[in-house]
């Protein structure tokens, strides 16, 4: 937000299609990818940058401020620094609200332990 306004006013106000195909379904979704309050403050967060769809709703001029502001979305993401890993062991859970906490996971093997 500090850093650059410009960005979080891009990705905050269009909302960006989200789509994933396979051979037994088709799932869509169109949401901001910053969720904003009534008083501008963070409600929601929704990245996925496997399943974006084609970009609409941006005007044209806009489009290379957009990307740029992915791209740096894309690096905060994909920043080893703002990982947390938790091993489950089995017989656990956990819970995450997916609009606020981004998560994800490593490989599963039946012979890990």
């Amino acid at each position: 937000r500090d850093a650059d306004p410009a960005a979080l006013a891009l990705l905050s106000t269009p909302p960006m299609t989200f789509r994933h195909d396979d051979p037994r379904h088709r799932l869509e979704a169109r949401h901001c990818v910053v969720g904003l309050d009534e008083g501008g403050r963070l409600a929601r967060f929704h990245y996925n940058n496997l399943d974006r769809a084609p970009l609409r709703g941006v005007a044209p001029r806009d489009v290379p401020a957009f990307y740029r502001a992915w791209r740096s979305l894309t690096a905060a993401v994909e920043d080893p620094e703002g990982e947390v890993w938790v091993k489950l062991e089995p017989g656990s859970l956990i819970v995450i609200n997916n609009r606020r906490v981004m998560h994800g996971r490593s490989g599963v093997s039946g012979l890990s332990g």
